[in-house]
């Protein structure tokens, strides 16, 4: 986390944010930790340059250097030639299997990263259909296998009886000020923010799982003596 950032979270009264109804309590959050967003987290345009995902800066470097070794002798038996083109190759495999490792080590909490490589990888494109319908008709049009879809899923949908539908037990006594049974802690907070993943994009909220689990490991920053 920035230095900055933590100076700031630091310096605020987390009495007074977080005092009066839940609602407003989590609007004045929200907040805080959106302005905090926009004036630390940095924003960056990735411009796709058309490169594999695993060459590092080293492994392009031989290559070009390579290009130039063949570009000046025009051999490619030539022993230079040679001898550029095998570290060129040497460096580019090293790169390809670091950065395989590192997906397979980040699997869990970058889903997307790995099976996005692995479908680019894939020799075989997947397609749907054609398909046939309940008269052993073959259709392949978008539009008809679409509808031969939708038939299926509605077929084996759940079909609720609307006149017996029960009625949930209400948690909310009229003649106390606050919900009943419901318990909610630090530790069930900070269980909740341990299985954030990464890889997800933000809620509703606008506020993205990466910077939250930035904010949960300086949890010390919203703990507060006054604060329940």
């Amino acid at each position: 986390m920035d230095d900055g950032m933590k100076e700031e979270l630091s310096l605020i009264n987390w009495t007074s944010v977080l005092t009066g109804s839940v609602d407003e309590c989590w609007e004045r959050f929200k907040s805080v930790l959106l302005k905090m967003r926009d004036k630390f987290v940095p924003v960056s345009v990735v411009k796709s340059k058309g490169k594999v995902p695993w060459m590092s800066y080293k492994a392009a470097k031989l290559v070009r250097k390579k290009h130039r070794v063949f570009k000046k002798h025009k051999d490619k038996n030539h022993p230079a030639c040679k001898r550029a083109s095998r570290v060129a190759s040497c460096e580019v495999k090293k790169a390809k299997y670091n950065f395989e490792r590192k997906l397979a080590e980040n699997i869990k909490k970058d889903t997307k990263s790995f099976y996005a490589y692995v479908k680019g990888r894939a020799k075989a494109g997947r397609s749907i259909g054609p398909l046939v319908n309940d008269q052993n008709v073959v259709v392949d049009s978008a539009e008809e296998m679409s509808q031969e879809f939708n038939k299926f899923f509605s077929s084996v949908f759940t079909k609720e009886r609307t006149g017996e539908v029960p009625e949930a037990n209400w948690v909310y006594n009229e003649n106390e000020n606050g919900l009943n049974d419901i318990d909610i802690t630090e530790e069930k907070v900070s269980a909740k923010l341990d299985k954030l993943r990464d890889d997800k994009a933000a809620g509703a909220d606008d506020l993205l799982p990466r910077f939250l689990n930035i904010l949960h490991q300086e949890g010390d920053y919203f703990s507060h003596s006054d604060v329940v």
